[in-house]
């Protein structure tokens, strides 16, 4: 009778699983776009965007946590002034730019259980504080230095994301996420409100708390 020897198998490491109890702190980086709403996207071009987020687990499949987030638009000049975000004069080559910081508390609800991945939707609403800058010239006389203004406004933010995410080691996790921000601007400084935009970010995310 013959006898079958087989070696045994190597163990598989095992990825971990989204869980209760655990919590994570993540850093995420990316790029922001204007959207059009009230024409921001005639005002500022696309920029990048910086976020730092911490999340608990209160079940395998629901967390709350906040986050606080950097985003800067860059410049673009227009050919003459459309009295886009400031109210500015009759000028030409009229340039704009902004920076938004933002904090926000959240809520993020997994749309896969016991899975090491999954993707996501995450809800927020928080503060922020808008700032712009405006540079042109004047039309009147051309070989001035060109005039600057700028203005600032603190107000509330709603923030709306999806994404997906998935552990690539027992402490450490990747994620896409593409976010929607709405920001409440002053009506007295700014003549828009609100300005939109979306965020396209890469985290890099740590975990601790398991209980196992």
């Amino acid at each position: 009778m013959a006898v079958q020897c087989r070696a045994p198998r190597a163990a598989v490491a095992q990825l971990p699983t989204f869980e209760a109890g655990a919590n994570s702190l993540a850093i995420q980086l990316g790029a922001a776009s204007p959207l059009e709403t009230n024409r921001f996207d005639k005002g500022v071009r696309n920029g990048r965007a910086a976020r730092i987020q911490f999340l608990h687990f209160a079940l395998d499949w629901i967390a709350w946590g906040f986050d606080f987030g950097y985003s800067k638009f860059a410049r673009r000049v227009q050919g003459e002034n459309t009295q886009l975000l400031l109210p500015i004069p009759p000028a030409t080559e009229l340039g704009l730019q902004a920076d938004v910081l933002q904090i926000s508390a959240l809520a993020r609800v997994n749309l896969v259980s016991d899975r090491p991945w999954t993707p996501y939707l995450l809800g927020a609403v928080g503060l922020h504080e808008f700032s712009a800058k405006a540079d042109w010239v004047p039309p009147v006389n051309p070989a001035e230095t060109r005039s600057r203004q700028e203005a600032s406004s603190r107000g509330m933010s709603a923030s709306g994301a999806a994404g997906l995410e998935g552990f690539v080691m027992k402490n450490i996790s990747l994620s896409f996420e593409a976010r929607f921000d709405s920001l409440q601007l002053s009506r007295r400084r700014f003549t828009l409100s609100p300005v939109e935009s979306m965020s396209y970010l890469v985290g890099f995310r740590y975990w601790f708390g398991y209980r196992r």
